[in-house]
């Protein structure tokens, strides 16, 4: 065995540029492949994080327009007023937190000072929407029924506008300005459950912006008491705004139902189609690697096929030259696969962690099986590649390997 080891290396040697044209065609594959792996674990992570920021996780039920007796879309607005909320919660028992909103009938930009955002989302909402939407406050305060039912003109914002329009100062006692209204910003929130970029003020506050006043909310957000009693929850809140609004229950078109089930799904799809695109793609590279480096094998061996005519000739047999052979690809395609994981490490350290949003960072890691199968598949699959070549210039006669025509 040390001896074929002994021959193999002495061969790589003999011819440098071959060697080392074979090393760098695995290790750039090999580097390839350990930055994707790498990658794969963690671009899906960033797709749905992002994805699930700019989506809400809420049940939402929106009122919509009632159909006519005979089932064709009718033109009744379904009008849910706000006094007749606190019924239509104690009507659903399966409804462990419910809230009504209002917003304006068209999002706008925010202004502070010099700076701007140029969309952003102010919802209307009563106190109760602090428990339906689980909110974080990270500095100040939450508005308080008395400030509510007076009327002043206070804001919560949520991180991410907070910093996009203040950077790293604090923005409490500052003054926004969105749309018409002037408001003053009392906290800062972490909310995921709603649209990135938005303020939450009370409703009596955004009501006279909002579509017929505000005397007729625009959604009622809610959870369930417990997760298997959702489609409970829903089927008591429809009845019973059937009884309040004066409409059939059995009219799906007067409320429309919206959650994150069907959006969370998507996401979840659209996270494993990324990391199995991710994963065929490094497949892909270490194949070409691989191919990449039998190729030039392929042809070193053709080269050398006087000289392998001429070790048989002194008494070598087949196996003895193709497991010469194979020890040299093994050689070099594990030197390759060592280089390339090494440059794959450094590209990754240079390359920095993913932040695509200011609350979460992402390191690209691969994990130790991943690691070695980086390692392994190069060179085995420059192995498997230039083992039929091998095999027949092992199984060469040396009259015929020694033949000009062959040898050059």
């Amino acid at each position: 065995m040390r001896a074929v080891l002994a021959e193999a290396w002495r061969s790589a040697l003999e011819q440098p540029l071959r060697s080392l044209l074979i090393v760098l065609s695995i290790a750039a594959g090999a580097a390839a492949a350990h930055v994707l792996l790498a990658l794969s674990a963690v671009v899906p992570l960033v797709a749905r994080d992002v994805l699930y920021r700019f989506g809400s996780d809420m049940r939402l039920m929106w009122p919509e327009t009632s159909s006519r007796p005979d089932g064709s879309p009718g033109k009744k607005p379904v009008r849910l007023r706000y006094v007749d909320v606190p019924a239509l919660h104690a009507a659903a028992p399966s409804v462990g937190a419910l809230s009504a909103g209002c917003f304006p009938e068209l999002g706008a930009a925010t202004l502070s000072g010099e700076r701007a955002w140029p969309y952003s989302v102010l919802y209307g909402v009563d106190m109760s929407m602090n428990d339906v939407l689980g909110l974080r406050t990270l500095s100040g305060r939450w508005f308080t029924d008395e400030e509510a039912a007076a009327g002043e003109k206070l804001v919560s914002v949520n991180e991410p506008l907070a910093r996009a329009l203040f950077d790293d100062r604090s923005p409490l006692g500052e003054t926004l300005q969105y749309g018409r209204l002037r408001l003053r910003i009392i906290g800062v929130h972490d909310s995921p459950r709603l649209f990135r970029f938005h303020l939450l003020a009370p409703y009596s506050v955004v009501r006279p912006t909002a579509r017929n006043g505000g005397e007729n909310v625009g959604f009622v957000a809610y959870r369930p008491a417990d997760a298997t009693r959702a489609q409970a929850s829903a089927d008591e809140l429809r009845s019973a705004a059937a009884r309040l609004c004066r409409f059939d229950p059995s009219d799906t078109a007067a409320l429309r139902f919206t959650s994150d089930d069907v959006f969370a799904a998507g996401v979840q799809r659209l996270s494993r189609g990324l990391e199995l695109m991710t994963l065929s793609i490094t497949l892909v590279v270490l194949a070409l690697g691989s191919v990449g480096a039998a190729n030039v094998v392929a042809l070193s061996i053709g080269e050398r096929a006087a000289t392998l005519g001429l070790k048989k000739a002194l008494g070598a047999t087949p196996s003895r030259l193709l497991a010469e052979i194979c020890a040299e690809i093994c050689a070099l395609g594990l030197t390759g696969s060592l280089c390339g994981w090494l440059a794959g490490v450094l590209l990754l350290q240079w390359g920095g962690a993913l932040q695509l949003l200011s609350e979460a960072v992402y390191t690209p890691y691969a994990p130790p099986a991943l690691q070695l199968l980086v390692l392994s598949a190069p060179a085995l699959g420059a192995v498997l590649a230039a083992l039929p070549m091998a095999r027949r210039t092992a199984q060469l006669a040396p009259a015929a390997a020694l033949s000009p025509a062959r040898g050059g």
